[in-house]
């Protein structure tokens, strides 16, 4: 739950910025307590990002500035250097990803926000079957060209099998049909969901980008992953909306 009542300035266009950090904060509360036990952290981005937690849980002022938080993320980024609007789910898939990288924050981020998927393909004469490990940040949820849909039936089409026609198989030694499949191998504590709502289309002369505003119907609490879990994971698949 969030605790803290300070808002951040824009500056500029960086309204990007200010919902991204403001999401990590109101998601992984516990995973900002033990950074800022962190013991000599040397000045760079994980030294500003635990500044901006000290302000925002301070509460002493209605409006912080995350400048020099900005400036770290412009060293890493070129395009976070000026302040031009930017994608902020990009943003924050950066800002995690520099987090994890720190040698002090251990796995503390990847056990918050790294799930691992599953791929498998199964030959359809031998049964002979190839399996690899994917590790996700976000799942990638692409909607159906309707007007009101369910985000269980969209997640459905994420981890639906895919019949393969000309797949060659190491143990037939030849091309065979086959099956493949995904499940997710772990969960994060964390599970941050990406809606594809802009799609291309070519109208015989140009590509054109359209945007999905189907309705998505999703539920508050207890949004369940057992259905998409390897049949021996055992963890807790839950989740509720933040």
């Amino acid at each position: 739950m969030e605790r803290y009542n300070s808002g951040i300035s824009n500056l500029g266009n960086t309204c990007f910025m200010n919902a991204a950090v403001q999401s990590l904060f109101g998601v992984a509360i516990e995973l900002i307590d033990e950074f800022l036990e962190l013991q000599n952290v040397q000045p760079g981005l994980l030294h500003e990002f635990i500044e901006v937690a000290k302000e925002l849980f301070d509460g002493r002022k209605k409006v912080i500035n995350i400048s020099k938080l900005k400036k770290e993320a412009g060293k890493q980024v070129a395009a976070y250097e000026g302040f031009e609007q930017q994608d902020s789910l990009e943003f924050l898939n950066h800002l995690i990803q520099w987090l994890d990288e720190d040698d002090l924050t251990g796995s503390k981020v990847s056990d918050t926000f790294y799930g691992q998927y599953n791929n498998s393909i199964c030959c359809s004469h031998c049964d002979f079957v190839r399996s690899s490990c994917e590790k996700f940040m976000d799942v990638f949820v692409e909607l159906p060209a309707k007007n009101v849909c369910d985000l269980s039936d969209c997640l459905a089409t994420v981890f639906k099998d895919d019949e393969l026609t000309d797949w060659k198989c190491p143990k037939c030694v030849m091309h065979r049909d086959a099956i493949k499949k995904k499940s997710i191998k772990k969960l994060p504590k964390v599970v941050i969901m990406q809606l594809d709502r802009l799609q291309g289309e070519f109208d015989g002369v140009t590509y054109v980008i359209k945007k999905n505003t189907a309705l998505v119907n999703y539920p508050l609490k207890d949004l369940t992953f057992n259905l998409f879990m390897e049949e021996e994971a055992v963890e807790n698949s839950r989740y509720d909306l933040y």
